[in-house]
């Protein structure tokens, strides 16, 4: 598996407000958000076969390791959506009238930096620049077995970048 990062993050704004048209099937927004940030083996920027064949490698990746968070998360109590990165859509709740936009999430809520090309805003990461692919888990639950997850997943990247923040809701 490649490098990755993850960020523990609360809800933003947006998503508190619109949870409705986002994830009509859950009565209230996450408490927890985790971003989670895989790194490429080159850039993203453009388009073509190349480009292509690695984002569904990392689409692949990204559908592994939520299983795994997801098995952690069930053992806490926690309920748990992963969202597609490909669509902006829940993986396995009903879809909204709306899309999650990764993008904006990052940029609320880590600072993170875009580039236009083709109509299509990307993400640069600040160390990997745009060789980076978003993905997005929510949680619900407890703030002690929000905290005991993110412990969890930070002590299951060893040997990865990991950046595993927890913020208390």
């Amino acid at each position: 598996m490649n490098p990755y990062q993850v960020h523990a993050v609360p809800p933003t704004d947006y998503l508190i407000r619109h949870h409705d048209s986002l994830l009509p099937g859950w009565p209230t927004p996450p408490d927890q958000l985790l971003l989670v940030f895989f790194q490429a083996q080159y850039s993203l920027l453009g388009s073509g076969l190349k480009i292509e064949i690695e984002k569904e490698r990392l689409w692949q990746e990204f559908q592994s390791w939520t299983q795994q968070v997801q098995e952690l998360a069930l053992a806490q109590s926690l309920q748990f959506e992963g969202i597609c990165p490909k669509s902006g859509y829940p993986l396995r709740s009903q879809p909204g009238s709306q899309r999650f936009d990764l993008v904006a999430i990052a940029v609320a809520t880590l600072g993170f930096l875009t580039t236009e090309e083709g109509g299509c805003r990307l993400l640069k990461h600040p160390h990997w620049h745009h060789a980076c692919y978003p993905s997005l888990v929510l949680l619900w639950g407890d703030g002690m077995g929000l905290k005991f997850l993110t412990e969890q997943v930070r002590s299951k990247s060893r040997g990865i970048i990991g950046d595993c923040r927890f913020n208390p809701i």
